[in-house]
């Protein structure tokens, strides 16, 4: 089976900003262009479709609503959208969402809860005492789906989640596959697929590592595809200014 896989997308960043939900929709036809000849037996978006977790402003609502229609072309009507903390009201409670699914059936099902598919667990952002370890032990999944925070790993390049990573908490699975984290990072069985595209400073230098990947469950392989007319943040000395790419 072949997932397309992507993650962070973050309608509404830069204060609703028209300019960036736009480039979101460009990203999502991206997608479309790129894999409509492809063999692709559905798509999982790893959490964070909107922004702002407290509101959510009505223009934003509009573009993310039209993505959402998207990200059903891009599934072929076999879509899970896992929430992420940003798509929360409240961020230990996962029973108000911002994410709403258009009347009809556009395939695509939100995930509220873990829930087992086939072979794959597709976990929300974790609340109350929930672990991925434990879930692990719990369902014992070749796949992992999710959005979490794993100690050690980076949150961009320039800060890092503090704590000590166990490698044996999370044995079992082939591959977890997470979004929360927008730099696109590996250990063991565990891959931060990195956001859409750079969003501010903080993904200085970093875009030929933003995108959508596909998974082959059959190999365990993963394959990126960078949005090569993504916005591109790039921080530099000024002596080096004439030699930028």
């Amino acid at each position: 089976m072949k997932y397309i896989l992507f993650s962070d997308i973050h309608f509404g960043n830069k204060s609703n900003s028209d300019e960036f939900n736009q480039q979101c929709l460009d990203f999502l036809d991206f997608i479309i262009d790129k894999t409509q000849n492809m063999d692709i037996d559905g798509a999982i978006f790893l959490g964070d479709w909107y922004h702002y977790r407290p509101t959510t402003n009505n223009k934003t609502l509009k573009y993310g609503t039209e993505g959402l229609y998207k990200f059903g072309q891009i599934a072929r009507g076999n879509g899970y959208l896992i929430l992420g903390n940003h798509d929360l009201y409240y961020r230990d409670r996962r029973d108000v969402t911002s994410v709403v699914i258009p009347e009809g059936d556009i395939g695509i099902e939100v995930i509220y809860e873990p829930l087992m598919v086939n072979n794959m667990l597709m976990c929300p952002w974790l609340v109350q005492g929930e672990t991925l370890s434990d879930l692990i032990s719990e369902y014992h999944p070749e796949y992992v789906f999710c959005h979490p925070e794993i100690p050690s790993f980076s949150l961009n390049k320039i800060s890092k989640y503090d704590g000590e990573y166990n490698p044996t908490d999370y044995e079992g699975p082939k591959r977890i596959c997470c979004g929360h984290f927008h730099m696109r990072q590996e250990k063991n069985n565990i891959t931060y697929i990195g956001n859409c595209f750079s969003h501010d400073f903080s993904d200085s230098n970093d875009w030929h590592n933003k995108g959508f990947a596909i998974l082959d469950t059959e190999t365990n392989e993963i394959e990126y595809y960078e949005w090569e007319d993504a916005p591109k943040y790039c921080s530099s000395l000024v002596s080096q200014m004439t030699n930028i790419e």
